[in-house]
C-alpha cells in the first residue's frame, strides 16, 4: 500500500449555526486549504474561518478518482445538497456509473441563486486581455465562412429582418415603421421577384464553383463548414480533420488556422 496521502474528504462546521460544507481536497491536511463552494465561500467572508471547525472524514491514498468518488459518496449519503444544514449545492448523481452519464444533483432554489449571482457579472480586464488573445487571428462565429457575409462590413449589424406583408426590409428593431412586423415573407424571392431571375452564371464562374466541389473546400452536406490548415495540411471541414488525426474537436480548434477568402482562392 502506498504510504502518501493524495488527499482528504473534510468537513467544515460553522460553530454559530452549526451549518456545514463538505468537499475533497488534493494535496495536504495542513497545506492551508479552505475550500471553493459558492455559498460556503460566501459564509468564510461572513463570519470569518475562525468561526468554523474542520473535521477529516476520508483520506485516500491510491488515485484521484476514488478520492473524488469518496466524496461524492459522502455528500449524497448525507443528502448535503438537498438539506438546509449544509452550504453544498452541487454533487452527482452516483448512478452515472452504471450509465456513463453524469448527472448533476442541483435543486431549483440553487438554480435560482446561480443565476441571480451571474446577474450584471462582468469579465475583468485580465479576463478579457485573455479571451482576446485567444481569439486573434480566428473567424468570428458570428460571421460568414470568409467573414464577410454579415456585422458591420455588410452595413446590417445590429438591425433585423421586418416585412409589410408584401415587401422585406431590415431596420434597427424600435424604429420599425408602423405596420411592419417582425420576420420575412416565405417564398417571397421566388420567381420574378428573385434579383437573379433568368439571368445565368458566366463560364468562368461555372468553372470556378466546378473546381472548388472538387477539391472539397466546401463539403457538401454542409456548405456553411470552413475548411482549415493544420500542419500545413488543408482539410474541408473540423469533422475531417478530428478522424484523421485522432483529436477532438477543442483540440482542432486550437492548433487550426481557418482559410479566409483571400487564402481560399491562393490555395485552389
Amino acid at each position: 500500500m502506498n504510504n502518501k496521502m493524495i488527499g482528504f474528504v473534510y468537513m467544515w462546521t460553522n460553530v454559530i449555526n452549526n451549518k456545514k460544507y463538505i468537499g475533497s481536497h488534493k494535496g495536504k491536511d495542513d497545506d492551508g486549504y479552505v475550500g471553493s463552494g459558492f455559498l460556503f465561500k460566501k459564509a468564510v467572508e461572513k463570519y470569518g474561518i475562525e468561526k468554523f471547525s474542520r473535521e477529516i472524514l476520508y483520506r485516500e491514498y491510491l488515485s484521484n478518482i476514488k478520492l473524488r468518488q469518496k466524496e461524492i459518496d459522502i455528500i449524497n449519503e448525507r443528502n448535503a445538497v438537498l438539506s438546509k444544514e449544509y452550504y453544498n449545492l452541487i454533487n452527482y448523481d452516483p448512478s452515472y456509473i452504471l450509465n456513463s452519464k453524469r448527472m448533476r444533483i442541483v435543486t431549483e432554489e440553487t438554480k435560482q441563486k446561480i443565476r441571480l449571482s451571474r446577474l450584471g457579472s462582468k469579465a475583468s480586464e485580465k479576463t478579457k486581455l485573455k479571451m482576446s488573445k485567444m481569439r486573434k487571428g480566428k473567424p468570428s462565429p458570428t460571421k460568414g465562412m470568409f467573414g464577410l457575409t454579415s456585422g458591420k462590413k455588410n452595413g446590417q449589424y445590429g438591425k433585423k429582418w421586418y416585412n409589410n406583408g408584401k415587401t422585406d426590409k431590415t431596420f434597427i428593431p424600435g424604429t420599425e415603421p408602423v405596420g411592419w412586423k417582425s420576420g420575412r415573407i416565405r417564398g417571397i424571392n421566388r420567381g420574378k421577384q428573385n434579383g437573379f431571375y433568368r439571368k445565368k452564371h458566366t463560364h468562368e464562374t461555372r468553372k470556378r464553383m466546378s473546381e472548388i466541389k472538387k477539391e472539397s473546400f466546401i463539403s457538401v452536406n454542409n456548405p456553411s463548414a470552413k475548411p482549415l490548415i493544420i500542419d500545413d495540411v488543408l482539410y474541408p471541414t473540423i469533422c475531417d480533420a478530428c478522424k484523421k488525426l485522432g483529436l477532438n474537436y477543442k483540440q482542432v480548434r486550437h492548433r487550426a488556422v481557418f482559410i479566409t477568402k483571400e487564402l481560399f482562392y491562393e490555395n485552389s
